[in-house]
């Protein structure tokens, strides 16, 4: 129900955006005023990692995880690039949310309406999701208890995060988590742990870490098997400078004030 929701919503926004753009004069630019927080927000939008033995515990035998995966990341980015080009090209400034803009007295009833279901349904109904997965990984992984798992999950996140609705706190708190926190998580640390098994020699491991069960997925074709460690190893060496150069673009930003 939310996927076809999604759909119609994010169409409504193209056309939107597309109408507007055409009242718009200035170019679409490369690069904006300020790029602190492009890498924070984009990692954040794409730390599905955590999300994944969850979901690979509770499919169902015949999907498949390569289609699935590969699948749902192409259509992903294809729908951030779609509406983070038509939205910016619809507008010379605008505010941090989309949403916040889109739900303007000014905007069209339907578009204001679409804001809001987009965000009471598409946002609202992935937050119970989130816990799920949270207190899921938590509990069995034997690092909390229940109880403790199920206030961690479904608590805290709620105690924590109220007063960062006003200015820019909660896009800040988003950009340095998705550079610290789930850029370790969700990138780095799964490539390290992927090295480690592809090519123990890298970490100075005698032999490969060995699994509790072989695992039967492969996420690359079988032609690009054999690069798999050269593969991983590109990927870390391009991952890990731009997290760094990022979450310092954002520091120097946030102290210079600008």
């Amino acid at each position: 129900f939310a996927f076809v929701v999604q759909l119609f919503l994010m169409a409504e926004f193209s056309f939107h955006f597309w109408d507007s753009a055409q009242h718009v004069e200035a170019p679409l630019r490369v690069v904006g005023d300020s790029y602190a927080d492009v890498m924070g927000v984009a990692i954040f939008n794409f730390a599905l990692c955590m999300c994944v033995p969850s979901w690979m515990n509770e499919k169902k035998p015949a999907v498949s995880v390569n289609k699935t995966i590969w699948g749902s990341m192409a259509a992903a980015t294809f729908s951030y690039a779609l509406i983070g080009v038509l939205g910016a090209r619809s507008s010379v400034h605008t505010n941090d949310n989309m949403l916040t803009a889109l739900g303007q007295p000014h905007m069209p009833a339907l578009t204001r309406l679409c804001a809001f279901l987009f965000g009471a349904i598409i946002i609202g109904f992935g937050v119970p999701v989130s816990c799920l997965v949270i207190r899921y990984n938590l509990q069995l992984s034997n690092t909390l208890s229940s109880t403790g798992a199920t206030l961690v999950a479904t608590v805290a996140p709620w105690v924590l995060s109220w007063p960062l609705y006003q200015g820019h706190a909660a896009l800040n708190v988003i950009s340095y988590a998705g550079m610290v926190v789930n850029g370790l998580v969700n990138m780095l640390l799964p490539l390290a742990l992927a090295l480690s098994v592809a090519d123990p020699s890298a970490f100075g491991l005698r032999k490969s870490m060995q699994l509790e069960a072989p695992s039967t997925v492969r996420p690359l074709p079988s032609s690009l098997e054999r690069f798999r460690s050269m593969l991983i190893r590109a990927a870390l060496a391009l991952t890990l400078p731009a997290i760094v150069a990022a979450t310092a673009i954002k520091t120097v930003s946030q102290i210079s004030g600008s």
